[in-house]
C-alpha cells in the first residue's frame, strides 16, 4: 500500500499582519494581510478584526482549533469593508502569530513592527489588550502613574 506524502503547512502560513490605520476611541480600523489566504481583508472594530482573523484560521485551518465554535445562528459571511485611500498609511504594524487555538482561545506572539518587539499571549483578551497598550501609550502611562 503506498504511502500518502504528509501535507507541508508552511510556517509562515500562521503569521498575519495587521495594519492599523485608525485608532479612535479604542477602536481599530485596517487591514489583515496573510500571504496563504489570496486577499486582504479591512476590518472596523476589535469584533470584525477577531471574527476576520477566525475566519482566516478556519479557511487556512492553520493552527486547527482544538474544539467547535458555539453559535447561536448558523456561520454568517462577513461583509468586506474598504479603506479610504487617505486612510492607507499605517499608524502601527503588527505581525500575529497564533501558535494554538485551544480552550476557546488563541495563544501565539504579537511582535510590534515598528519596534521589533515580540511579546507572548494567552488568549484573544491579552491580545486586545496588547494592541491597546501600544495604541494608546498615554493612557497606559498615566494609569501606571495613578497606582503607585
Amino acid at each position: 500500500m503506498p504511502l500518502t506524502p504528509a501535507k507541508y503547512v508552511p510556517s509562515d502560513t500562521k503569521t498575519t499582519v495587521i495594519e492599523i490605520v485608525s485608532y479612535e476611541h479604542k477602536n481599530p480600523v485596517g487591514i489583515l494581510k496573510n500571504p496563504y489566504y489570496g486577499r486582504e481583508v479591512s476590518f472596523g472594530s476589535a469584533t470584525e478584526l477577531l471574527l476576520a482573523i477566525d475566519n482566516m484560521l478556519d479557511s487556512l485551518a492553520c493552527p486547527q482549533a482544538a474544539m467547535a465554535s458555539r453559535r447561536f445562528r448558523s456561520k454568517t459571511t462577513m461583509l468586506l469593508r474598504t479603506i479610504p485611500r487617505h486612510q492607507k498609511t499605517p499608524l502601527s504594524v503588527f505581525k500575529l502569530n497564533v501558535v494554538f487555538r485551544q480552550n476557546a482561545s488563541w495563544q501565539g506572539t504579537l511582535t510590534w513592527v515598528d519596534q521589533a518587539e515580540q511579546m507572548p499571549f494567552r488568549s484573544v483578551f491579552e491580545l486586545l489588550k496588547l494592541i491597546d497598550s501600544v495604541m494608546s501609550p498615554n493612557e497606559q502611562a498615566g494609569i501606571q502613574a495613578g497606582s503607585k
